[in-house]
This record gives structure tokens, C-alpha cells and sequence, in this order.
């Protein structure tokens, strides 16, 4: 299959919802990296030879179990790929760590050897959004340069810094990625100490707020996490939640704070510093309006990349590689930068 077929047949099949993924054979399988097991999913047709792509879910609750991971992995498969989905359990559990970055190293050290899981040892990426930086990040990795034939990193961002600021001032900025940014760092402020689990429930609250409204996802209801959590603080913790959630200068001031305290993971997930030894071709995807992550992220890494192609479309949200026909004048620079990819992956 030639890589525009691929491109078409992935987009053809993201529209309808994989219900065109005729064959697509899902199988639960176990990765041993030493004493720590890691679950993931296996996606095959028929082709015994064809080329791998590891996907790396996105942060959702549900993991590699999350039905738009499932549909995009799909839609791999049917376009000729075998598709490798491992499961990272703090990614599930919306935990931003900066060694997620060595554990998904380890498990790609592992498929270059496991014949089984990735029979010629070498593999494409591809991930959305946060797990899109880790993916870049391990691509410039000495050891792996060897295996990985080329990066998609939808909506992902190349120095957590911009996001953070984004997140936290812009008005319009995804309330989701802002729960998980105060879930995971605000606790590392003295007033903040109690509110993690709070803004967990909260995240928790608004994933299945917005499944429940999604029209392409069935068995969703909203859920009550946050109010139950917001009993257990007292009224001053309840006054600082309140402020940050209205105040949107508070929040800016708020981000500059934990700047200090964030200093691992943003040297860790600091993707610029890395471009420049990414020998694996690199798609850069991105919505031009992502409310979560800027489409400048991408822009700005682009240039340093060694081999790389840019679209920023109108087509897609944050990290969402299923699209809309409605721009149609500006179908094929999508097909043909998916194109491109596939023709790279498949090398």
C-alpha cells in the first residue's frame, strides 16, 4: 500500500468511527521491563510484515482503553501498520512525571529486541499532546536512533513553560489540562499541600462531563468527584480554589510561583534542547486553535528539527487526529502531510 492510500484510508476510517476497520484484530498483551509489567494493545491485520507504529495514549482516565484511542488505533492498522499501544499507569492516572520520559525508553529498548511484539525492531511513534513530548524526547535518545524511523506528534508542545502560562491566563484555555497542571504542582505550594486530590476529582469531574457530551461516545455520565472532594478542605483552602478558578491574573501570578517548584519536569519535557539531535523524521500536527496547547509550540520547534513537516490545520482540535471535512481546500496538505509520514514510518 503506497503512503497516500494509507493517508486516506487513516482519515476514511477515523470519519466513520473505525466501523470501516474490517479485520483489525485487538490483542492484550504484557511488556516485562524487569520486576514492572506493562499492559498494552496489539492491533493486526492480516500482512505478517507490516511496519510497526508504538502509539502512546494521551492523559485519559481510561488509558489505552479510552474508545478515541481505540478508533485512531484502529485506523493504523487498517492503513497497514501493526500497531503497538503500551499503557503508562501514571499517564491513566494523570500524573505528569519526568520519569515517564526513561519508562517509555525502556519499553521502546524492549520492542527493539522482542520479535514477537515488533518483528523488524524498528518502529515509528505516535502520540497526541503531553505523551507527543515524550515521544520527541525519547526519539533523541543515542540508543534508540537506530529504531525509530519517524515521530507524530499531534498538538504537542515543545517546552512545558508556554503551556503552563497558557493554561493558566488565557481565558479560553482548556479547563482540563489546567486541573491536571494544579493537581500536580500546586500541591508543591505550603497553601496548596491538600488540594491534589481535589483537582484530581476535578479533572476526573470534566473528562466525563465532556464524554458524556461527545455524540461519538456511548456509556458516559457525568460524575460528582469534585464536590465530594471540596467537603474535605476548609474554608481556606475552599477561598483559594474559588480564587484561581475566577481570577484569572491570580492564576498567572500563581503559574510564575510554580515555575521554581516545577524545575524537573520542565528541564525534563524541554523538547527544544532535544531537537537538534532527533535524527528520525518528524510530522508536527496541530490544531490552529488548540485551547490547550498553542499551535506556536509547533512552529517554534519545527525549524530545528533535521527532517520534519509542519501542518497547522483547522481541521482538528487539541490532539485529535480524527478531522473535518468541512475545509475541504485544505484537505490535502492534511492527506499529504499524513502521507509523508507514513511513507517515513514505513521506511
Amino acid at each position: 500500500m503506497n503512503s497516500w492510500r494509507r493517508a486516506l484510508r487513516f482519515i476514511a476510517t477515523q470519519q466513520r468511527s473505525a466501523k470501516n476497520a474490517q479485520g483489525i484484530n485487538r490483542q492484550a498483551v504484557t511488556i516485562a521491563l524487569g520486576k514492572e509489567r506493562i499492559n498494552a494493545d496489539v492491533y493486526t491485520q492480516q500482512q505478517a510484515e507490516a511496519p510497526t507504529i508504538v502509539f502512546l495514549h494521551g492523559m485519559s482516565p481510561l488509558g489505552i482503553s479510552d474508545p478515541r484511542q481505540i478508533v485512531a488505533a484502529k485506523a493504523l492498522a487498517s492503513a497497514g501498520f501493526r500497531v503497538v499501544c503500551p499503557e503508562l499507569p501514571e499517564i491513566r492516572n494523570l500524573k505528569i512525571e519526568a520519569g515517564s520520559i526513561e519508562r517509555f525508553r525502556k519499553i521502546l529498548l524492549h520492542l527493539q529486541q522482542d520479535r514477537d511484539l515488533c518483528p523488524q525492531g524498528r518502529f515509528a511513534l505516535f502520540a497526541p499532546s503531553f505523551s507527543g513530548a515524550i515521544c520527541l524526547k525519547v526519539a533523541a535518545d543515542v540508543q534508540l536512533a537506530g529504531s525509530i524511523t519517524a515521530v507524530a506528534a499531534l498538538g504537542a508542545f515543545s517546552r512545558m513553560e508556554g503551556t503552563l502560562r497558557h493554561l493558566m491566563h488565557v481565558k479560553k484555555a482548556d479547563p482540563y489540562a489546567r486541573l491536571i497542571i494544579l493537581a500536580n504542582f500546586l500541591p508543591r505550594l505550603k497553601e496548596g499541600k491538600r488540594l491534589g486530590r481535589y483537582y484530581i476529582a476535578a479533572a476526573n469531574d470534566n473528562w466525563h462531563e465532556t464524554a458524556a457530551k461527545n455524540p461519538t461516545l456511548n456509556g458516559f455520565a457525568p460524575t460528582d468527584a469534585r464536590i465530594k472532594a471540596l467537603r474535605r478542605l476548609n474554608a481556606k483552602e475552599r477561598e483559594l480554589v474559588a480564587r484561581i478558578e475566577d481570577d484569572a491574573e491570580f492564576r498567572l501570578n500563581l503559574a510564575q510561583r510554580l515555575l521554581p517548584v516545577m524545575r524537573r519536569e520542565l528541564s525534563a519535557y524541554n523538547v527544544l534542547k532535544a531537537a537538534g539531535s532527533i535524527k528520525a523524521a518528524v510530522f508536527l500536527l496541530h490544531g490552529a486553535d488548540d485551547d490547550v496547547i498553542p499551535a506556536r509550540e509547533s512552529t517554534e520547534l519545527f525549524p530545528l528539527l533535521r527532517d520534519a513537516r509542519l501542518v497547522v490545520t483547522p481541521f482538528m482540535g487539541h490532539s485529535h487526529a480524527a478531522v473535518s471535512m468541512r475545509f475541504i481546500g485544505d484537505i490535502w496538505r492534511l492527506v499529504s502531510g499524513f502521507a509523508w509520514f507514513f511513507r517515513k514510518a514505513a521506511a
